[in-house]
C-alpha cells in the first residue's frame, strides 16, 4: 500500500489544487510485482489545464501516453 500512497501523493502535488482526484488500487498477482494506478480528476480550469505536451515521456518509457505538464 506504501507505492500506492506514494503515487497518490505525487499526483496531488502536480495537479491543480481544486481538483476533484479519485485514485484506485487494484493488486493483481499477475502483474509481478509491479502496479498500476488509475487516476480521475475532475474540476479543473481549463486556462491552468492547458500545458506542453511531452512526447518524449511516451518515447522514453513504452506503453505510456503522452503527458500534459502544468506550468
Amino acid at each position: 500500500l506504501f507505492e500506492v500512497d506514494e503515487a497518490a501523493t505525487r499526483i496531488r502535488e502536480e495537479v491543480y489544487e481544486d481538483a476533484d482526484i479519485i485514485v484506485g488500487a487494484i493488486f493483481d498477482k499477475s502483474m509481478e510485482g509491479r502496479f498500476r494506478v488509475s487516476v480521475v480528476a475532475t474540476g479543473l480550469d481549463r486556462s491552468l489545464a492547458e500545458g506542453e505536451v511531452h512526447a518524449d515521456m511516451a518515447r522514453d518509457h513504452p506503453g505510456h501516453a503522452p503527458t500534459r505538464i502544468l506550468q
